[in-house]
């Protein structure tokens, strides 16, 4: 391939969705808060949605209809009592990470007065950690000569989700991506490369600012912010959607740090906090991943607030609202960028759950991490264990066997693999000379593990993996001790399911009816995933579908605006 204007198409790899350690909200430019104070007025009655006339290509669960479902604590929202201070605005934002930023952004490019309320200290959330992000048909694939159609995606992904997501959200989703690219060029926004992912099309828009494009992009599109003057009230979170009694949406209640509750008057609200992946509650409740078994990677304050504030006012979930991007078992304390978190990638190993049972073909996590997730989602806790040959092998050896992202690369030595293992905690790898040891310092039935070893170095003999069936290659015997055992947890990045909305990302009801003027986008809003991610397909497509959710949604609330 040749390099076009600065944009280069780099090789395949295989990498698992980063949240890029050190990257803080303190780095990040902070949006001021800008308010308006205004005569206090009393907050609206709460009501359900009512029929808008409006109908949207959608499938509802008949299983189970949650917007019903209001007696289980987990969505129980704080009360905050009556407002002392208002803001006018034509919508309301809830959020300022990347779907927030790009309605607001949309919405002040149509002509609409905007307001962002942000709970953090900053803007940007969790898309400080996005690697990069999917589009087809941007002027960068077809400058280097691929001409992908829309319907080929939306194929491939039916497929792979086993016809779970909602056709025409899809459609308008990925119609509009490869626009977007250079809607974020027109913001400053600055594109380095596009590149396939593990074996997916060439689809991935990797930004400027490696190995941190997350960072550099939320920062862009926070200068754009500023430079547009929209008001983003900081360490404000929203509380309460209001409703009139026939239903359509009328503004906000929020509670600012110092504790004054604002109302927003707002005939349109965008819902953008970025999902429950923070909330154990809701995870566990709407998942049914068990409590304690997943490591919470990325950014705090991911609770659930604009899924619980849409379901108060009569909002439906989508038809997998549980589906999360588990993306494999992740050693406890070690963070992303690392060499030895890296090495816990590697699929000569062999993994094993509380019970010391081998659950899963480890080279899993090199083809597809969200499967790796999924896998791992019935067990309490994984332990990946290593010899001192195999650990051998990848630094001086054969090298790693497979890359993660911008860090290392497959068939690369791993040099400094001794000293980085060396300083890791009690807490994240465990010891031992022989199999017992390793076994009592893991707090596994001795017997069970070595038997365990044992029939795993006897399929390795072999050359045939006749239990799990993973590839002769990586079938590495576990011959010389010392013998290591990193201490997993399943790795939780983000939330994919959530409110059921429309192709205009307008929430619906239970009856499928839009509620009048309330839009939901990014980790809020469901319909476009099965049982797990699809980064083998459209790699980054949850960071994109927060940029075009957000987009869309602006669209959507000026069309109903007028």
């Amino acid at each position: 391939m040749t390099k076009d204007s600065g944009k280069e198409l780099r090789g395949e790899g295989v990498s698992r969705r980063a949240f890029l350690e050190g990257a803080s909200l303190a780095a990040l430019a902070a949006v001021g808060i800008a308010s308006t104070g205004c005569a206090p007025k009393g907050a609206a009655a709460t009501g359900s949605a009512a029929n808008s006339g409006a109908t949207a290509n959608a499938t509802v669960d008949t299983t189970h209809t949650w917007s019903a479902e209001i007696d289980n604590p987990v969505w129980a929202l704080e009360e905050i009592g009556e407002p002392t201070e208002t803001i006018k605005a034509d919508v309301c934002i809830l959020g300022a990470g990347a779907t927030g930023l790009a309605a607001g952004l949309q919405a002040n490019q149509l002509g609409l007065k905007a307001v962002l309320l942000e709970k953090k200290a900053a803007a940007g959330g969790s898309f400080i950690g996005c690697e990069g992000l999917f589009a087809v048909n941007s002027h960068l694939q077809t400058e280097l000569g691929y001409n992908y159609t829309v319907n080929e995606f939306i194929e491939d992904c039916l497929v792979y989700h086993h016809f779970v997501p909602e056709i025409d959200l899809m459609r308008a989703y990925f119609s509009k991506s490869g626009e977007t690219i250079k809607w974020l060029e027109d913001l400053g926004v600055e594109f380095d490369f596009v590149q396939a992912q593990a074996g997916s099309r060439v689809a991935w828009h990797i930004p400027k600012g490696s190995p941190k494009p997350g960072a550099y992009c939320t920062q862009q599109m926070i200068a754009a912010a500023q430079n547009a003057g929209l008001q983003i009230e900081l360490e404000t979170p929203a509380k309460q959607i209001l409703v009139d009694d026939d239903g359509k949406v009328e503004g906000v209640l929020a509670l600012k740090k110092d504790g004054t509750v604002v109302k927003v008057e707002a005939r349109a609200v965008i819902i953008g906090t970025g999902g429950y992946a923070s909330n154990d509650d809701f995870v566990n409740y709407i998942s049914g991943a068990i409590p304690g078994s997943y490591l919470h990677l990325g950014m705090d304050g991911r609770d659930a607030d604009g899924i619980k504030m849409g379901h108060d006012v009569g909002a439906e979930l989508c038809s997998a609202p549980g589906t999360m991007n588990l993306c494999g078992p992740t050693p406890v304390d070690v963070p992303f960028s690392t060499l030895a978190f890296g090495v816990a990638t590697q699929p000569n190993s062999l993994w094993v759950n509380q019970d010391g049972d081998r659950y899963v073909r480890e080279s899993i996590i090199t083809t597809n991490f969200s499967n790796a997730g999924l896998a791992a989602k019935p067990v309490e806790k994984t332990f990946i264990i290593f010899s001192q040959n195999c650990f051998d092998d990848l630094e001086s050896g054969h090298g790693a066997y497979t890359g993660n992202g911008v860090f290392y690369f497959p068939n690369k030595p791993m040099e400094g693999l001794t000293q980085a293992i060396a300083e890791l905690s009690d807490t994240s790898m465990k010891k031992g000379n022989t199999i017992a040891e390793l076994a009592t310092a893991c707090g596994l039935d001795a017997k069970k593990l070595q038997a365990t070893v044992d029939r795993y170095n006897e399929l390795c003999a072999k050359g045939e993996d006749k239990d799990m069936l993973k590839p002769a290659e990586y079938m590495k015997p576990l011959e010389t001790g010392p013998y290591y055992a990193f201490n997993c947890l399943n790795s939780l990045f983000f939330t994919v399911g959530g409110l059921h909305v429309s192709p205009k990302t307008e929430v619906l009801g239970s009856d499928l009816q839009p509620i009048p003027g309330l839009y939901a986008g990014g980790c809020d809003a469901g319909g476009l995933y099965g049982d797990c991610y699809d980064y083998i397909i459209t790699p980054g497509s949850q960071g994109a579908w927060c940029v075009n959710s957000g987009r869309i949604a602006a669209e959507s609330a000026a069309e109903y605006l007028k």
